[in-house]
This record gives C-alpha cells, sequence and structure tokens, in this order.
C-alpha cells in the first residue's frame, strides 16, 4: 500500500474528458523534431538495419529480402500471429520447427544442403547464421572484396528467392524440392542475371564438369565464368 501511495501521489483526477498527450514534449504535442530527438538518445535502443540493396538482381528478388529482414514474409508461423489457422506450423521442407525466416534459411536442412553447395562452388565460408539479417549480411565477411563481393551479394540473395520458391512449389503444388535442381537454378539466374544487369562486358559461359560450371578465373573453381575475374 506505502508503496502504491508513493507512485500515484502526483496523480489527479479532474471532470475533463481524456485526450492524447505526446509525454516526450513538454508541450504534450506531437513533432517530427521531437521524435527524431528521442529516436536518437543514448537510452533509447533501436535494432533497426539498413538494407542495402543489390543492384545487378531484380528489384523483386530485393524486396523479398527486405520483407524477410522486417519477418514479413507468409510463412506458417506468421500467418498464425496474423489470425490465419493453420493445421500446423511445422516447416514444409524439412518438418522440424517452426516454420520462421530465420529457420527456413538457417536452420532447415534443405537450405543447409543450398548453403553447403553455395559455398563449395563460391569457393567462401558456410555462412554462419542464426537469423535471415545473418544470411544476407553474410557476404561481408566472405573475405571476398571488390566486384567479387557485389556477385556474391547477390548469389546470397537469388539462393535466398529460389529457396522460397522451392518452399512455395511445395506447399500449393505439391512439388518436392530437389536440392541439385534449385543450386543449378541458382547458378543459371545468376549468370543471366548478372550477364543483362551488370556493367560487365566481359562475360563467358564455360563448360566443365557440367552444364552450369562457371569457371573462377583459368582453371579455378568459383561462381562465375568471368574472364580476367
Amino acid at each position: 500500500m506505502s508503496a502504491l501511495c508513493v507512485l500515484i501521489r502526483d496523480t489527479s483526477l479532474t471532470g475533463d474528458s481524456d485526450k492524447w498527450q505526446w509525454s516526450v514534449d513538454a508541450s504534450g504535442l506531437f513533432s517530427v523534431n521531437s521524435a527524431y530527438e528521442l529516436m536518437n538518445r543514448d537510452k533509447c535502443v533501436v535494432n533497426r538495419i539498413v538494407w542495402e540493396w543489390c543492384r545487378w538482381v531484380p528489384s523483386k528478388c530485393n524486396v523479398f529480402a527486405w520483407r524477410a529482414v522486417l519477418e514479413r514474409l507468409p510463412t506458417r508461423l506468421e500467418l498464425c500471429k496474423r489470425g490465419i489457422g493453420l493445421p500446423e506450423v511445422a516447416c514444409p521442407m524439412c518438418g522440424d520447427g517452426e516454420e520462421t525466416a530465420s529457420h527456413l534459411f538457417t536452420a532447415c536442412s534443405f537450405s543447409t544442403a543450398i548453403w553447403v553447395k553455395i559455398s563449395s562452388w563460391c569457393n567462401v565460408p558456410f555462412p554462419v547464421a542464426f537469423s535471415f539479417v545473418d544470411v544476407v549480411e553474410a557476404f561481408r565477411f566472405s573475405g571476398l572484396n571488390g566486384s567479387k563481393l557485389l556477385r556474391y551479394q547477390g548469389i546470397v540473395i537469388i539462393a535466398c528467392w529460389m529457396i522460397w520458391k522451392a518452399r512455395n512449389d511445395l506447399v500449393f503444388n505439391a512439388k518436392s524440392p530437389k536440392v541439385e535442381e534449385v543450386f543449378c537454378s541458382i547458378r543459371s539466374l545468376g549468370f543471366f542475371w548478372f550477364n543483362s544487369r551488370s556493367k560487365c562486358i566481359d562475360l563467358s559461359w564455360r563448360i566443365g564438369v557440367n552444364l552450369y560450371s562457371w569457371l573462377f578465373g583459368v582453371g579455378r573453381p568459383g561462381f562465375f565464368g568471368l574472364a580476367g575475374f
């Protein structure tokens, strides 16, 4: 009782009608400037990421990745949160764990198999990720630089896009996904989009062990058949 009395000692009741009041400013009125100052105060912690779009992949892929960063993909768990009743929320790709963007692109056994292949193909470390943000930020820690870094950034976004498409084919068309097919699509789309949307003028499609083998320089395995890459 004593603690409660301390809390309400400065509170008084009047006969006036209730009204909205912006408590940040002494005037009680909202302003953009006061909101900006609130966001930049040291005691105000804002969890935000500046999404960096990849210039050579289509806008639809960038928008998709941006939505995933904001947890706005219609995964099973997100649909349930929005009041859409579903019989189950387990990941349709692997059946282990609830289907969230973080699970689908980091913990799902199907996507893990894709990342293993991409890491070997691009000659980069396997991405250690616990969220979708970690996935799309992995290119920064790949050990690549310059144009190679930008190409790998696009490959990561395309891979996420194709994993999502494979997931939708399974859910809506009952088409079982195959790792090798999705991986081949990532390589072929990456080649054609980079060839048509980038400023590179010295791009070649080279035949290696199979139709989708691109060479990283001369005689070295990699992720684009770029002369002088």
